[in-house]
């Protein structure tokens, strides 16, 4: 196939990516800036709440859908358009509530360590995200480029989210925790079910495609 010199970006790509930029912009701030510590959870096992699979499920799923609505679509309503802006800042300002609480406040005294090491895991796919985020935003602002780079006018676009050596280090630490705590009976775990591993986060954290993005011909 043979390249154009200009490319254009449709419309429905422009508006869709303006109406959710304040939420990306959300991401990087969130990513940036530090918040001061507040009142330390009393116990450890008070900050499982705060890992909600849920939470990550909704923006994995809004990416889909966004995927399959705007951006394999060569024709897309206002509306439509208006509804998976607002189901994906939904969807982030929710996972950053949870994150923004769990890395202002420290563990009990004892559990210190746990802090940054569940900060970390939460905030690696955030970081993921705003890479995709990013990465759409370029190809808005320099089509000509993108499409040069990769050859074609179709580009299949994946957000990769990777949080696999935070997941492990958080997992370890848990697992020292329930070991000291063993015969108080006391037991951590981000599922419902003793002993078992951050799993929930597998089903759905991977390549997650964009669907193909067209360009039109000038």
């Amino acid at each position: 196939m043979s390249i154009p010199d200009e490319v254009t970006i449709p419309e429905h790509y422009k508006f869709f990516m303006k109406e959710i930029e304040p939420y990306i912009e959300q991401i990087r701030a969130a990513l940036k800036y530090k918040l001061p510590m507040g009142t330390p959870f009393e116990e450890v096992s008070q900050t499982k709440g705060f890992i909600d699979s849920q939470a990550f499920k909704n923006i994995s799923d809004s990416i889909l859908s966004f995927g399959l609505r705007i951006f394999a679509t060569e024709s897309v309503s206002d509306e439509t358009i208006a509804l998976e802006a607002d189901r994906f800042g939904s969807a982030v300002k929710n996972y950053l509530a949870l994150f923004e609480t769990l890395r202002s406040k420290p563990f009990p005294p004892g559990h210190e360590t746990g802090q940054p090491l569940l900060v970390a895991f939460m905030r690696k796919p955030l970081q993921d995200l705003l890479d995709a985020m990013d990465q759409l935003l370029e190809v808005m602002a320099h089509p000509n480029e993108f499409v040069a780079r990769h050859g074609s006018l179709e580009i299949n676009l994946v957000v990769r989210f990777d949080a696999e050596s935070e997941q492990s280090r958080f997992q370890k630490w848990i697992d020292s925790v329930e070991a000291e705590n063993h015969e108080a009976n006391v037991s951590y775990s981000p599922c419902s079910q003793p002993k078992k591993s951050i799993s929930w986060f597998w089903g759905i954290l991977g390549g997650i495609a964009l669907h193909n993005i067209f360009f039109d011909k000038d």
